[in-house]
C-alpha cells in the first residue's frame, strides 16, 4: 500500500471519521483507491469506535486503529464506560513506555473471529492446531519472560494506576500557573491515565526549538513530540497528502517533559520551574 498522509482534528488530535468519508469519496473521484485507513488514538486517548464502525458502513473501506498507548483507556478503569469489542481490529502495545508495559509485545482486539485466527497463525509460522503452515506467516509470539512480567503486571496493575494517576494530578497541578503561556492540551484530560507528560505552548509562534535547548543548559531533558510531522521525514515525504495545517502546528507547540513513575515531586517541579523560566526569556 502507498501511504497517504490526511491531517487530524484540533479537538481530538487524531483523525475524524466525518472529515475522513469527504476525503473518501473526493479521492475516488480522482481514481484512486483508498485500501484501509489507520486512526491513531494519541497517547491512549478514548477513540470513538461506534464512529469509525459507521465510517466503514458508509464507506466500504476497512479501518485498523493504532490504539498503542490505549490499555487503560480501552478498560473500565477508573470508571470509564467499557468500549464495545467490534469486529474493527484495535490494535494495543505492551512496550515498555506504556503504561501496561511488560517489556514488549502486544495484543489485538476484535470481535471477529475469522480475522483473530488468522492473526494467531500469522504470528505462529502459519500454524494453527497442526504443523501444517496454512498461510505464510512468521514467529510473532510473546516470549516467555515477558508474558511472565504481565502476569505479574496484572495482580499489582491497581496500585501501579494509582500512581500514574497521582503523577498526573501532579503534573496539572504543576502546569497550571504556566497559564496563559502553557497548559495541559484537553485531550490529555480525563479518567484515563498515559505515560506522557505534555504541554502545549499558547503561542504558535514560539520558539520551541529555542526552549528545549534552553531547559537542556539547564539540565532538563524534553521531546518536541513529533518534529515537523511524519510527512516531513525523509522516508514518506515524497507520498501524496492533505494541507496539514494542524499536524504541523501540534508539532511546532507541543512539548513533552520528564514524566515516569517514581518521579519524586520536587524533580517534577523543578523541570517546571525551568520551562517558566525558559517561556518567560522567550517572551
Amino acid at each position: 500500500m502507498i501511504p497517504y498522509f490526511a491531517d487530524v482534528a484540533a479537538e481530538t488530535w487524531s483523525l475524524d471519521p466525518s472529515q475522513l468519508g469527504v476525503l473518501v469519496e473526493r479521492l475516488r473521484t480522482e481514481g484512486k483507491t483508498v485500501a484501509a485507513v489507520m486512526p491513531v488514538a494519541p497517547f491512549g486517548a478514548p477513540i470513538d469506535v461506534a464512529a469509525w464502525e459507521a465510517f466503514e458502513t458508509t464507506t466500504g473501506v476497512p479501518v485498523v486503529i493504532d490504539a498503542a498507548a490505549s490499555f487503560d483507556s480501552l478498560t473500565m478503569a477508573g470508571g470509564l464506560p467499557p468500549v464495545p469489542v467490534s469486529h474493527i481490529p484495535i490494535v494495543v502495545s505492551l512496550h515498555a513506555t506504556k503504561v501496561f508495559g511488560i517489556g514488549e509485545g502486544g495484543f489485538v482486539i476484535t470481535s471477529d473471529a475469522a480475522l483473530a485466527d488468522r492473526i494467531r497463525r500469522f504470528g505462529n509460522f502459519g500454524f494453527f492446531g497442526s504443523r501444517e503452515a496454512c498461510l505464510p506467516g512468521w514467529n510473532s509470539k510473546l516470549g516467555e519472560m515477558y508474558a511472565a512480567v504481565g502476569l505479574a503486571q496484572f495482580d499489582q496493575w491497581a496500585d501501579t494506576r494509582q500512581e500514574w494517576v497521582d503523577l498526573t494530578i501532579q503534573f496539572r497541578e504543576l502546569a497550571a500557573p504556566l497559564a496563559p503561556h502553557a497548559h495541559v492540551p484537553d485531550v490529555m484530560v480525563g479518567d484515563w491515565v498515559s505515560t506522557y507528560g505534555l504541554l502545549q505552548l499558547n503561542d504558535h509562534e514560539s520558539n520551541l526549538p529555542r526552549i528545549m535547548n534552553y531547559m537542556t543548559e539547564h539540565g532538563v531533558e524534553t521531546r518536541c513530540w513529533w518534529g515537523g510531522g511524519c510527512h516531513q521525514h525523509p522516508a514518506y515525504n515524497k507520498f501524496g497528502r492533505e494541507d496539514l495545517v494542524q499536524t504541523e502546528r501540534l508539532g511546532k507547540t507541543v512539548l513533552g517533559l520528564p514524566f515516569w513513575r517514581k518521579l519524586p515531586r520536587h524533580e517534577m517541579a523543578r523541570s517546571f520551574s525551568v520551562l517558566a523560566d525558559a517561556l518567560a526569556a522567550d517572551t
